[in-house]
């Protein structure tokens, strides 16, 4: 027979290391470095090198990435997990991940696209990392250390962009961007960059935010931000920041009563503001969204023509009119985005329950909707959908859009829970995660990349951690290693 009893912190300490009760989960804690297990840094490298999209050139398969090979490793250790019974990921956010999987592989098996392949396999693996967070971030210790690397990897970002446009000097696809005078860092997309930088911007404000007093700590974040709105400028994408200020707009509602909250916003608008009077092309883009705006208000039907970019073709004669043609004709989008998404929408009237199928759209934009192409981009035409729910609606009809909705639902339960979560910290990661998700899904809507987009599954493998975490501090079993020096310890004795 055994028995537990409590030692207090004190007397825990006096033991020597090998005597030192086991507690739970002593064999994650064996080898810790500076405080932290092993899993947590491997797991604070994978989020640090995240960006690092331009290692593609490092590897002759193009889907390789330093952070991509960091996660083979870290999706073993989960498989291991689960086949000892582990369940890190709760369960809603669970099945709503399955479902999304399960669409896209089902139709991809149907259809057989070959694009269906990776915008299957992305996903899928990507759901494997977030399982991989949720396993691996077991305290609030690990969660500031993913925090951590999420912002420093950001300031590196920022910092790159901010001398690609101060110097002409890019990593890669130069001929792309520098005639615009736009900085993609270390991404191939700097409307991906942008995307990126914004959530950065979301974790320093809610951080901050959350800080009870200003320290020195508080006033070196506040300059950081500075500066990651500073490279969020260089990027120039317009559709990024409009989105943000959207989502930074719900957060003030939420935190109205927090004065932190107001001099984080304030920081950042004026780093903005700085930014772009001394960058000519910000100040014209920014206008250039607001003209858009005013126009899908109260302007004439355009006809086609592209309302950001003049350069973009105008010579836009559809074969039908599809649903929602006059709507799609006033939205603050380039004639390009405006092609792609009435041929989506032709695709959807034409396969309305599950659509053309996975991967789908440009085989059949090529090919069954060509007529869609202007006429002056029929030999050089962009193909991307740009917009996801175009995509989406395009690729899997009405099914694709109730598992989408379901998969949203299911994240935002787990952000409204957590938000009353057991302390701040908690509260705070969950705002951010919440934010961030949102701020994916509304730049996806010009940028594409919904559920392929590593942030997106970042934060819901945070979100399942949260759950997991605040749990056992309601249990009264939170683990040992959150940073508490006072947690009881539990020596286990034989007794005869």
């Amino acid at each position: 027979m055994t028995q537990e009893r409590q030692l207090g912190p004190g007397a825990a300490r006096l033991l020597p290391s090998f005597a030192r009760p086991a507690g739970r989960g002593s064999n994650r804690d064996a080898g810790l470095i500076w405080g932290l297990p092993l899993v947590t840094w491997w797991l604070a490298a994978i989020v640090a090198t995240l960006p690092l999209e331009a290692s593609k050139l490092l590897f002759p398969i193009q889907q390789l990435e330093v952070s991509r090979i960091l996660m083979i490793p870290a999706v073993t250790w989960v498989v291991l997990q689960v086949l000892r019974g582990r369940r890190p990921m709760p369960r809603g956010l669970t099945l709503a991940s399955a479902a999304v999987l399960g669409l896209l592989a089902v139709s991809l098996l149907s259809t057989r696209w070959p694009d269906g392949l990776l915008l299957t396999a992305a996903p899928a693996a990507y759901f494997a990392f977030a399982v991989f967070v949720a396993a691996a971030v077991r305290s609030e210790k690990d969660l500031k250390a993913v925090g951590v690397a999420l912002a420093v990897s950001g300031i590196g970002v920022a910092a790159i962009a901010i001398v690609q446009v101060l110097t002409g000097w890019y990593l890669w696809r130069e001929g792309q961007l520098n005639v615009l005078d736009r900085a993609n860092a270390t991404f191939a997309d700097p409307n991906i960059t942008a995307r990126m930088l914004g959530i950065v911007v979301i974790v320093f404000l809610v951080g901050l935010a959350g800080s009870r007093v200003l320290r020195g700590g508080s006033i070196l974040g506040f300059a950081l931000l500075a500066l990651a709105a500073a490279g969020l400028v260089m990027t120039q994408s317009r559709w990024s920041w409009a989105a943000l200020a959207a989502v930074l707009l719900f957060w003030l509602l939420l935190e109205r009563r927090n004065p932190r909250a107001y001099l984080g916003i304030g920081v950042f608008v004026l780093a903005v503001a700085i930014t772009a009077t001394l960058n000519a092309t910000a100040i014209s883009r920014a206008s250039d969204i607001i003209s858009g705006v005013e126009a899908a208000i109260g302007g004439p039907d355009r006809g086609g023509a592209g309302s950001l970019d003049p350069n973009q073709p105008t010579a836009f004669a559809p074969p039908r009119t599809v649903i929602g043609n006059a709507l799609l004709r006033r939205l603050p989008i380039d004639g390009v985005r405006l092609y792609l998404l009435e041929a989506g929408m032709a695709m959807w009237e034409d396969h309305p329950l599950v659509g053309v199928g996975t991967g789908g759209f440009r085989p059949e934009l090529l090919g069954t909707y060509r007529d869609f192409i202007p006429a002056d981009r029929r030999n050089d035409p962009v193909l991307l959908p740009h917009t996801f729910l175009g995509q989406i609606t395009a690729e899997n009809g009405w099914v694709g859009l109730g598992v989408l909705a379901t998969f949203l639902w299911a994240v935002s339960v787990s952000v409204r829970q957590m938000i009353q979560g057991t302390t701040p910290l908690i509260r705070s990661s969950a705002i951010a995660c919440g934010m961030a998700v949102l701020l994916v899904f509304l730049t996806s809507q010009a940028e594409g990349r919904f559920f392929s987009e590593p942030y997106l599954w970042l934060s819901i493998g945070v979100l399942g951690a949260l759950q997991r975490i605040s749990r056992e501090k309601r249990s009264g079993l939170e683990h040992p290693t959150s940073g508490s020096r006072d947690a009881p310890q539990t020596l286990v004795t034989a007794r005869a």
